[in-house]
């Protein structure tokens, strides 16, 4: 196979006669059977999970040990052959799109993005993977307590995805709430500290590559990112999750409706049940239940207990008598009922007291 150019791999990917999976399997040719399945096992190159030094010692009847000579003597054979010319091509695109991600992107990410922008079926990301490894261009981004795996290109300092992020941290600490896409990518740019990094950091696919490279930040199902120890960005229970979806919606709903919003969200592949939903609902103090099965928000002002305490409450706050009409009025603000079952609690006479034609106030 003649050596490709930038260009002629452009116009021979247009006309279907060579993909990047093409380019990362040529290199294999020529190898012995058993090295070229021991590479294609360890690095998944046929699509399937990559298979462990053990794994793959059983099957050839050799150890582990054996395996990692072989694997790591093909790997230097690659490097030095003229093979890997066959990789250049996939190498300026790899670094084409690292460069417009502020070079540095978390694996799944880079993959994600490479396979939207090149047209190979038959691409999968342990290709990528392999041709990253094999480079001299591009460096691995371990993950750790604060990073996801990702890639980089080499050279370029790790410090800056790590400074933005420490910036973001910092802003959202001061907000003490969840920023929307956009507003979050804004703050981040105008800040003094961002203004002085490179020109190719200080973009939008930059800073949402720094942020997807993060554990330390997430993004929540309705586009707001966070910091990731936010059960509003990261809800760990069912009540998490229904506070978020009913601070959403800004209004009261019933368990149901909001049952059906969590799973339609989809923040865990087990589904909500709407009598779990109720039923830890009713023990959470964050909730009110303002109607038969309607839940509201006690930060939206809702006030706990019955409607003979709303009515009581409103009598109190008033320190006069009320008229019925005055006193349903401002209950029906607190609660999701019927005006007669607010009439039916003006009856109760151990907590009210009739004091004139339709008028109420607290019983002595």
């Amino acid at each position: 196979m003649a050596e490709l150019s930038n260009k002629n791999f452009a116009v021979q990917q247009k006309e279907g006669n060579v993909f990047p999976s093409d380019l990362v399997l040529k290199l294999l040719e020529g190898l012995n059977s058993r090295t070229k399945n021991i590479i294609i096992k360890r690095f998944g190159l046929d699509g399937q999970e990559k298979q462990t030094l053990e794994q793959i010692g059983r099957q050839y009847g050799i150890t582990r040990e054996r395996v990692r000579q072989i694997q790591s003597a093909a790997l230097r054979e690659f490097k030095k052959s003229q093979k890997i010319k066959y990789l250049e091509p996939l190498e300026e695109q790899l670094k084409s799109l690292l460069q417009k991600n502020g070079h540095a992107m978390e694996y799944q990410n880079l993959v994600k993005s490479f396979k939207e922008k090149i047209n190979d079926p038959k691409l999968h990301g342990n290709h990528l993977e392999f041709a990253l490894t094999l480079s001299p261009h591009f460096e691995n981004v371990s993950e750790n307590e604060t990073n996801r795996r990702g890639w980089k290109t080499k050279n370029v300092s790790k410090d800056i995805p790590e400074k933005v992020i420490q910036i973001f941290c910092d802003i959202l600490q001061k907000e003490k709430k969840p920023l929307p896409e956009d507003h979050a990518v804004t703050v981040v740019l105008n800040h003094n500290q961002v203004k002085n990094l490179s020109e190719e950091a200080k973009t939008r696919e930059a800073i949402l590559s720094y942020f997807n490279l993060s554990k330390k930040v997430l993004k929540n199902p309705f586009g707001e990112w966070g910091l990731t120890l936010w059960s509003e960005i990261l809800p760990r229970g069912v009540k998490d999750k229904a506070y978020l979806v009913l601070k959403k919606a800004g209004k009261p709903l019933h368990f149901r409706e909001i049952t059906n919003l969590i799973n339609e969200k989809g923040f865990s592949k087990r589904p909500a049940n709407a009598q779990t939903v109720h039923n830890e609902l009713i023990k959470d103090k964050r909730f009110v239940l303002v109607g038969r099965g309607m839940y509201a928000l006690v930060e939206w002002g809702y006030r706990p207990g019955t409607v003979i305490d709303v009515v009581s409450a409103v009598l109190k706050e008033a320190k006069t008598a009320l008229g019925r009409e005055e006193i349903v009025k401002k209950v029906l603000k607190q609660r999701k009922v019927k005006k007669n079952t607010i009439i039916l609690a003006l009856q109760n006479k151990e907590k009210f007291e009739r004091v004139g034609e339709g008028m109420y106030k607290l019983a002595e």
